[in-house]
């Protein structure tokens, strides 16, 4: 038998693939209806607790018009999220200004394209969406370049789409219209849970305002969005669980593959 000491890293890598995962804290609100994650909880027998790490606060009209945006002049509104479409409607409703009935709207997912069924019927032409980002609709987009877009959004602007209207030569303005700040935290023992996720760099930060000393030591940290993987790692946070990866769109797809492997690593 051989009886050298492990390296200290091997030792590390090895107790965490061994550790028994119990609890998975996924950073955002909890879905309507079925979970996608329910399965994952009951084909591997773990609790998940949705519990976000950041909150959105709207923009009060004040605050918008000092932005000086007049909806009338875009004719192509891209949407990245729910709280999108909720700011951009209620701030346009608040300072009386409409929206041109030829406007047409580039949506980030199919959900995000239906949510807006709150505030406008959906019509083919109109509305427009990708799976899983808007970077699919570039086709669409360098279609309508003769259209002036505008890209509603928090105090984080959405690089990697204004890099591509930049790429198509689209003239486009970005306006915020809601931010982001940390959730309160303080009654949360965020060592009770082996898996911890994160889905936006705000989330990295929102996490570390509750949690400034934090060690990761044996947790399992997942990332999604390589914006993410990035502030996780100026921040010294080691990731173990990276998403979106080919054949694995999503965060709970790579959560399953995660538990997949460490089967049979333990099975071994």
């Amino acid at each position: 038998m051989d009886n050298r000491p492990l390296d200290q890293g091997i030792l590390k890598i090895y107790c965490i693939w061994t550790m028994d995962i119990k609890k998975i804290l996924i950073s955002q609100p909890k879905p309507l209806g079925r979970s996608p994650y329910a399965d994952l909880e009951a084909r591997y027998e773990v609790a998940v607790d949705f519990i976000p790490f950041v909150e959105i606060e709207g923009l009060t009209d004040h605050e918008f018009r000092q932005f000086d945006v007049d909806y009338t002049h875009y004719k192509a509104v891209i949407f990245t999220s729910k709280y999108a479409v909720d700011h951009y409607f209620r701030l346009g409703e608040e300072t009386r200004m409409n929206t041109s009935e030829d406007t047409k709207f580039f949506c980030a997912s199919d959900t995000v394209a239906m949510y807006m069924q709150k505030y406008r019927e959906m019509r083919r032409r109109k509305i427009l969406f990708g799976q899983n980002s808007v970077l699919e609709l570039s086709e669409m987009i360098k279609k309508n370049k003769s259209r002036k877009f505008l890209i509603p959004c928090s105090e984080v602007h959405p690089e990697d789409i204004c890099n591509l209207l930049e790429k198509l030569n689209i003239t486009y303005s970005k306006v915020q219209q809601y931010r982001t700040v940390p959730a309160k935290l303080e009654d949360k023992n965020i060592k009770d849970y082996n898996i911890i996720t994160f889905f936006a760099p705000s989330s990295v930060t929102g996490f570390l305002s509750n949690f400034p000393d934090y060690k990761k030591e044996d947790q399992i940290v997942a990332a999604f969005g390589t914006q993410t993987l990035q502030e996780c790692k100026n921040r010294g946070i080691d990731v173990d669980i990276a998403a979106p990866l080919p054949g694995i769109p999503s965060m709970v797809m790579a959560i399953e593959n995660y538990m997949r492997q460490k089967e049979q690593v333990t099975t071994l």
